[in-house]
């Protein structure tokens, strides 16, 4: 069974994505790793007692769990096995990393950020691993529909942080 890992930048997995994983390994025989890579918050972000801190991250991590467990149902459709990870760290070197340690075949990612416009945070991840891998990384466009809604679900998000 070929194994691929799928970075996550925290939107859900469009219909592209989950659709050229059988079609470029010829079978749905297949065991897609979903990561999610969290950053830690930077030194200029911390304010507060360490245990505000602490509870951040670990709501962080919670929301970045369920999130990839949906994904995960979603994706099950379509290929045979599907693995969750979440890592916090330099996205970069944590993608090259679990790569390596669970020896993919090769990544599959989208080329760009979160609502489906050229986020540079997302552009030099994929750069950096395209880059640094050393296996095959395929890089998937995300289909129009879901380009329209990545962008509506990140204005909702926008919207309900600004009003916490």
């Amino acid at each position: 069974m070929r194994r691929v890992l799928v970075p996550l930048d925290g939107a859900q997995l469009d219909e592209s994505v989950a659709a050229a994983i059988p079609q470029v390994t010829g079978s749905r025989d297949v065991e897609v790793v979903l990561i999610r890579v969290l950053q830690p918050p930077s030194a200029d972000s911390i304010d507060g007692s360490g245990d505000a801190l602490l509870n951040r991250m670990v709501a962080r991590i919670e929301e970045a769990t369920t999130a990839i467990a949906r994904t995960a149902v979603f994706l099950r459709a379509h290929v045979r096995q599907v693995t969750t990870v979440v890592r916090y760290g330099a996205p970069v070197a944590e993608i090259l990393d679990a790569a390596r340690q669970l020896d993919v075949d090769f990544i599959a990612m989208r080329p760009y950020g979160r609502h489906g416009r050229h986020d540079s945070s997302f552009n030099l991840v994929a750069e950096g691993v395209l880059r640094n891998a050393g296996i095959p990384v395929l890089m998937i466009p995300a289909a129009p529909r879901a380009v329209a809604a990545q962008r509506e679900h990140g204005r909702k998000l926008t919207a309900r942080r600004a009003a916490a």
